[in-house]
């Protein structure tokens, strides 16, 4: 049998040259610069700790280390992508710093550089997000257009691999970057061993936690009037940070739950979701409960730590957030929703256009075709199976390097 893979109609990557810049804390990027490699791209990576160097070897492809303060990092970046003639920057999510820089960068030069962005899915599980960073990921949606339902794929999840990985992640940071790269400086805004004390917090309280779920549950399923759903979002979430109303998430929470004591139906309940990726740190539960209570509607306030939410959305009147992918996963589901930051499926035909205090009484259910159109154009335009560790990484990145392949240059 003859070995076509380096035939050039095989290498639709042939003569592009990519630059990685952050990714997660796995081995993803590996993963992703094998592939394009493998189309025949050229990979370099730009590494800003010591992870990143453990994570990465020469089968991903070239590696540059980044040792400077941030400030310099745009100067430091105009040098590499010169010195390697790049045509493509990937990077994961436009949050943190160095992306930022970089894609300022590239807007203020001019350089006829594609910026590319992945991220998880908005549409979850087994799905990764990724687009131009310049058009953005719904500027091709058409309203009226027609859009295929691509095949679903699952992967096996395990929560302690993916805990291992970023155990090993940021102790290699923790242990190493002092003498290495002195000037990395992570993203999040919990240090590690302060996140991974409110993880192991919150695992010796799981069996207080399970019974309060189950009450909380217990109780939602018993109300007969309208239930309105906040769902609450990580504090160190780009899409919060960056895309939010530029207040504390508890100022937005305690403005919403003072709207619903004025505003909505007496028989009407509350109910605040913690995300399942919280970290325990803050004790949100406390925090909900307090707010209701300083409010006088502790009685139809519902804090919610566990459970799922899809379950849920057939028993839901409306959905208030501030930008959570749960808001459009209400949207798909039919369930009037009111976005108050930027989320990408904000837009007349799909969420509430007027303010909370009128949401309550008059929500607004999104449109049934426009909804399952857009969600067929995310599903078919941006979205490729795969995840960020796991059986699923390999694919994921294939996926990813394939997606590229197949746009127009």
């Amino acid at each position: 049998m003859t070995n076509t893979s380096n035939h050039p109609q095989h290498q639709p990557l042939s003569g592009r040259r990519f630059v990685l810049l952050q990714g997660p804390a796995s081995r993803f990027s590996l993963h992703l610069g094998h592939a394009l490699g493998g189309r025949g791209a050229q990979v370099t990576r730009i590494g800003f700790s010591p992870a990143d160097r453990l994570f990465w070897s020469a089968r991903g492809g070239g590696y540059i280390p980044f040792r400077r303060p941030m400030a310099q990092f745009p100067a430091f970046l105009d040098q590499v992508l010169a010195d390697t003639g790049a045509t493509d920057l990937l990077m994961l999510g436009d949050g943190r710093d160095p992306h930022r820089l970089a894609l300022d960068l590239l807007d203020k030069t001019g350089a006829a550089v594609t910026p590319w962005i992945y991220e998880l899915g908005y549409l979850r599980p087994n799905l990764l997000t990724i687009f131009n960073g310049v058009t953005g990921p719904t500027s091709g949606f058409d309203p009226s257009g027609a859009y295929d339902a691509a095949p679903q794929q699952s992967f096996s999840h395990s929560f302690f691999r993916t805990g291992a990985l970023d155990f090993g992640w940021h102790l290699t940071n923790a242990l190493l970057s002092w003498a290495t790269y002195p000037h990395y400086r992570s993203h999040a805004i919990d240090g590690p061993v302060r996140e991974y004390s409110g993880w192991a917090r919150k695992g010796l309280a799981s069996a207080r936690r399970k019974r309060a779920a189950a009450t909380a549950l217990a109780r939602i399923a018993a109300h007969t009037g309208p239930i309105f759903l906040v769902p609450l979002q990580l504090d160190t979430d780009f899409q919060l940070r960056l895309r939010g109303t530029g207040r504390p998430q508890v100022a937005e929470l305690d403005e919403t739950i003072r709207s619903f004591r004025d505003h909505a139906s007496e028989q009407g309940m509350l109910v605040v979701k913690v995300h399942p990726l919280d970290n325990g740190l803050r004790h949100w539960g406390q925090v909900i409960m307090q707010l209701a209570e300083d409010a006088g509607i502790s009685d139809r306030v519902v804090a919610l730590d566990g459970g799922q939410v899809e379950p849920l959305l057939d028993r839901l009147a409306g959905v208030i957030t501030i930008n959570s992918t749960v808001g459009l996963s209400a949207v798909l589901a039919g369930v009037p929703t009111l976005v108050l930051g930027q989320a990408i499926y904000d837009r007349p035909g799909l969420t509430e256009q007027h303010d909370r205090h009128r949401f309550w009484g008059q929500p607004t259910p999104p449109d049934p075709a426009l909804a399952a159109n857009f969600g067929r154009f995310l599903r078919s335009a941006v979205h490729v199976p795969g995840t960020f560790d796991g059986p699923g990484a390999p694919i994921g990145a294939a996926n990813i390097a394939r997606f590229i392949a197949d746009q127009a240059p």
